[in-house]
């Protein structure tokens, strides 16, 4: 009979060791499973918050491993930080499953907008640019921080003008000190006609390149914008404030009848205060299928060295790799097709889409001069 009891108590110091550990795993990842609730008050919350899809991976995989153990308090705290992470990540989505671009020469359906969107950060040389511009087959291109020569030959000369019929354009800028970017340059291209629209009296709206895109019977709204990474907590409230300009553009754009595109790095994933600000206030969906494990941002890992050099430890790949360059739409636009085209000279890799924007049957009219 003392056999047994024995055995016993020689399992509950191994047991307590399993639930304490098990605790030590989950307990912490209650935090950034909440983080998106809060994260528009705090700077340090948000940066949690935009790895949402990264600390969902750990939490499943730490919900497996906690189940080894039989532990039904810290198993119950992951599965419900598993939920949390769900939520933001597949709400505010125009897409759920992933869903390749056609061919480039393919005749695409009415309606269907293909669109390129590269953040070059001032990196590829103008000959790698000029060939994704020919091998995308765009209709539509948001060219964000090229390179000085392919700004000279884009934003201060005309020479995408032979592809495109519409082009608009923002000129580099910097702040008082003459060196940090305060306005990325950037260029908007499109097969059809494109009217500028000014926004540089609104808060923050000299940040927006805004134009009406004049498909023939269905026009609609694009904004190229790139609020400031987060590297301190001042560029993030700044970068904010730009996002609440693009709110604020989109809903008016949106009153006068037109959709609504917005293209931009906006240095936010998902799950971040940004991109669920869009969506809470405006009603903008990300294009990203929420399903694809794909990011655009870094290509690759690197380590610094002493001599300030830096050396790439490997190629990146999801989860080392944060979905921040996108489309967001509004409300009646769909996506066919989004993918992740090879990387450049850039740490972003540009992004092809094919988006259907609704061309109102005949008869229905379209918005009036008026209204636009």
């Amino acid at each position: 009979m003392n056999a047994p009891r024995a055995t016993s108590t020689a399992r509950r110091p191994r047991s307590r060791l399993l639930t304490g550990l098990a605790w030590i795993i989950a307990a912490p990842q209650l935090l950034p499973a909440c983080a998106w609730l809060v994260r528009e008050e705090s700077y340090r919350l948000d940066l949690l918050a935009n790895l949402g899809a990264q600390f969902l991976l750990l939490a499943a995989v730490s919900l497996g491993f906690v189940a080894l153990f039989r532990r039904r308090g810290p198993a119950g705290l992951l599965l419900l930080c598993c939920a949390l992470h769900l939520i933001p990540l597949l709400t505010g989505r125009a897409a759920f499953w992933p869903r390749d671009v056609g061919p480039a020469d393919a005749e695409r359906a009415p309606g269907v907008v293909r669109i390129l969107h590269y953040n070059d950060s001032n990196q590829s040389p103008l000959e790698a640019i000029e060939r994704l511009l020919d091998t995308s087959n765009a209709d539509l291109v948001h060219l964000l921080g090229p390179s000085v020569k392919a700004q000279i030959a884009y934003i201060y000369s005309d020479d995408l003008a032979p592809r495109f019929t519409g082009v608009i354009k923002r000129e580099w800028a910097p702040y008082e000190n003459g060196r940090d970017t305060k306005i990325t340059g950037a260029v908007v291209a499109s097969r059809w006609p494109v009217r500028a629209i000014d926004l540089a009296a609104e808060p923050m709206g000299d940040r927006l390149l805004a134009g009406i895109v004049e498909r023939p019977g269905a026009p609609f709204a694009v904004i190229a914008v790139h609020p400031r990474s987060p590297r301190t907590e001042a560029r993030w409230i700044e970068g904010n404030a730009v996002v609440a300009a693009i709110a604020k553009a989109s809903i008016d754009f949106e009153r006068r009848g037109l959709p609504v595109v917005v293209l931009t790095d906006l240095n936010s994933t998902p799950t971040g205060h940004r991109s669920r600000r869009l969506y809470i206030d405006a009603g903008l969906r990300r294009c990203k299928p929420a399903l694809l494990l794909d990011g655009t941002h870094p290509n690759q890992v690197t380590r610094t060295l002493m001599a300030g050099d830096t050396r790439t430890l490997f190629r990146a790949f999801w989860p080392a790799r944060i979905a921040i360059d996108d489309a967001l739409v509004s409300p009646g636009i769909s996506v066919d097709g989004w993918t992740v085209l090879p990387a450049l000279g850039s740490e972003h890799s540009p992004i092809l889409m094919e988006l259907h924007v609704p061309i109102p049957p005949a008869g229905a009219g379209s918005p009036t001069p008026a209204n636009r």
